[in-house]
């Protein structure tokens, strides 16, 4: 391994965080030996616990228990033999009682296991049905498995991330059927919590210590007393500042995944209902933060309903950002949106004393360049369904690298709600090539640098292992806008110091346009101007990674892409999409071929095509220009004078120029 690795990976982490993670393992690692008595000791967790909360959360009680009993006494509770799971994609059926830890799961699966993200299910089905599900029946075992077989503070189940999952989950149920409490679950709920709250990951930060606090909340309310009582105000006053820490200012999460940004979302707002349901002032910055948070999601919703792939990201982690903007804005008093069952009675738990002025929805516009300044996200959306995604943002927080992708001036394409042009996505965590493919510069729409003589290209931000990352490219010179006389361009610009170290630079400018044509297929014109500039010989790949089941034919001047044609119009058929490349260089090559995948989701892998286009430039100070066009229309593009003072026709007509001062490239539509 290079040591520069290291290096440039611990230089962004402040002395205080180092200190602060040495210190939880140390404790941590001398708590696993104590004696069992010695460990409640340490963590204030006293026996018997302290009572329940009698007035938490009540509207959740469902009210009917027999279809329990009756199948206990059908079974002579007897507990299943084995029972089938699924997380991330990868499908297991394991024997009763359940083997918690082992190797042979990987480490996402394992804490997915110990999660008890199921429980949310089981309740869907609870409230749409009255009735408990033969398989939700048998899982109830669980609760007294997971008891019986991780002792306090060992195995992954007592990780803090996989804690917090897990005292939401149990709350939730156990507040729904309160005949599956017991001293002995309950004093296990009170452990876990008093567990947690010594051993918070307040070395990370990042979306794991905003589930820490969150579940510290949400299930410290299920207790009385002082103990209680102040582990919920500390944590909702850490909370409170980790809102102003974490939150841009244009409401994206500060690791910039849509994901996580949702998960989260979605736990504002049910800290927020529980606060409620016990009677507790809810803080303005968490109401002032919902509502910022809610107008981003609603920001980077696509046609389709999904979310762009930036960053660690995945469709089947998170909830539907649709469900959870439903259920923020009823929370904010400006939607009666229908919402899942389960989140239907949670958001009935809500108090009187919830009294919030309705905060009216931002007018949404269909059409235009939409900008989320402080996190780095552009999209540009067109009357005839295309949706542009640009990517201008940092990879991460200088000392929170885990979901960092190295990703920095990448687009993305999406026609009518299918992907047309996609990045690769997240298929899974771990250090393998597939983690290190997936988060590198080649899995993404943008420039890469490699050596003269070969090897492994340069990643703008070095990722390496599984969730860390050496240099880290900045995102700079960022502008936006729309202009034109001829015709309205909505367009943005960026470069980003990813290769300063290599004395070498990439810009980017993309802008899109749209012609009424007079008929029910408008023309459209997406321009993507790549500037590349070295001191030293270098060479460098543009990839361009189709959506899956996006055909590729070559034409005369480039390639037709063809996507499925069920239900397409006429014109979609008579007008299909063109996509060509134009440089200055008459040695760049271009290939097609499917050496590239698409996992909108962990666990799956769709095989589809990637155009490569590339070139060794063996000289010193060296400058290049890539052009990419994508259109329905039949015109004709051409690039005229040079890389550094240029422009582009279109059927003759000069429609943009760019002159090159102080190595900025300076683009000016007509």
């Amino acid at each position: 391994m290079d040591p520069s690795l290291w290096f440039y990976t611990l230089k962004d982490v402040p002395i205080p965080k180092l200190l602060d993670r040495i210190w939880f393992e140390s404790r941590r690692r001398v708590y696993k030996r104590l004696p069992d008595l010695m460990k409640k000791v340490w963590i204030g967790a006293q026996f018997p616990p302290p009572l329940n909360r009698e007035d938490y959360l009540v509207r959740l009680s469902h009210g009917n228990p027999t279809n329990i009993e009756s199948h206990r006494i059908a079974h002579r509770n007897i507990p299943p033999t084995a029972l089938p799971f699924k997380f991330v994609g990868e499908s297991k059926i394991l024997p009763y009682p359940i083997p918690w830890n082992s190797p042979t799961y990987s480490r996402l699966w394992q804490f997915n296991l110990h999660y008890f993200d199921w429980i949310r299910d089981d309740l869907n089905h609870l409230y749409t049905t009255h009735n408990w599900s033969e398989s939700a029946i048998e899982r109830l075992y669980l609760l007294q498995d997971w008891i019986t077989h991780n002792p306090l503070g060992t195995f992954d189940g007592w990780h803090p991330y996989p804690t917090s999952l897990r005292l939401i989950n149990w709350t939730w149920l156990l507040r729904t059927a309160p005949e599956l409490q017991s001293l002995q679950v309950n004093h296990s709920l009170w452990l876990q919590l008093c567990y947690l709250y010594h051993y918070q990951e307040t070395f990370f930060k990042g979306n794991h210590w905003f589930e820490n606090l969150a579940a510290l909340i949400i299930a410290g309310l299920n207790f009385r007393g002082k103990r209680a009582e102040k582990i919920v105000a500390t944590s909702l006053n850490r909370l409170k500042k980790q809102l102003a820490v974490q939150i841009l200012g244009d409401g994206g999460h500060f690791e910039r995944s849509p994901m996580y940004h949702l998960i989260l979302l979605k736990r504002l707002c049910e800290v927020i209902i529980c606060l409620s349901s016990a009677g507790s002032e809810i803080p303005q910055t968490l109401i002032t933060t919902l509502t910022s948070m809610t107008e981003f999601a609603q920001g980077i919703r696509l046609r389709n309903g999904n979310y762009p792939l930036w960053n660690d990201c995945a469709y089947n982690i998170a909830e539907p950002l649709d469900e959870i903007v439903a259920c923020a804005d009823r929370i904010l008093g400006r939607s009666s949106a229908a919402v899942s069952p389960f989140n239907q009675r949670l958001l009935s738990c809500r108090t009187a004393n919830l009294a919030l002025a309705t905060i009216s929805s931002p007018s949404p516009r269909a059409t235009g360049i939409f900008e989320f300044p402080d996190s780095g996200y552009f999209l540009l959306r067109t009357a005839s369904g295309f949706e542009i995604t640009f990517d201008a943002a940092p990879p991460c927080p200088p000392d929170l690298p885990a979901h960092a992708h190295s990703d920095c001036l990448s687009f993305d394409v999406y026609w009518r709600g299918e992907p047309l042009i996609v990045e690769t996505g997240t298929s899974k965590y771990g250090s393998d090539s597939t983690r290190q493919r997936e988060r590198g510069t080649l899995a993404h729409n943008t420039i890469t640098l490699t050596p003269i003589e070969g090897g492994y290209p340069f990643d703008q931000t070095q990722v390496w292992g599984s969730f860390r990352a050496a240099r880290k490219a900045q995102p700079k010179l960022i502008t936006s806008g729309s202009s034109g006389n001829q015709s309205i361009w909505h367009w943005v610009s960026a470069s980003h110091s990813g290769y300063d170290w290599l004395k070498a630079s990439h810009h980017r400018w993309l802008g899109c346009s749209e012609i009424d044509s007079g008929v029910s297929n408008n023309k459209f014109i997406l321009i993507v101007l790549d500037w590349i500039q070295s001191k030293s010989p270098l060479g460098w790949i543009h990839r361009l990674h189709l959506g899956p089941g996006v055909i590729c034919r070559e034409n005369q001047h480039g390639w037709n892409l063809e996507v499925d044609n069920r239900g397409s119009k006429k014109n979609d058929r008579e007008n299909p999409l063109r996509l060509q490349l134009l440089t200055y260089s008459s040695d760049a090559s271009t290939s097609v071929d499917n050496d590239s995948w698409y996992s909108p989701c962990f666990g799956s892998r769709h095989s589809r095509l990637v155009l490569t286009s590339r070139r060794l430039v063996g000289q010193f100070n060296w400058s290049e220009m890539i052009c990419t066009v994508l259109t329905n229309s039949d015109a004709q593009f051409m690039l005229n004078g040079t890389v550094g003072e240029g422009w582009l026709s279109i059927d003759g007509v000069v429609v943009m120029r760019w002159e090159v001062e102080n190595g900025v490239p300076i683009v000016e539509i007509k």
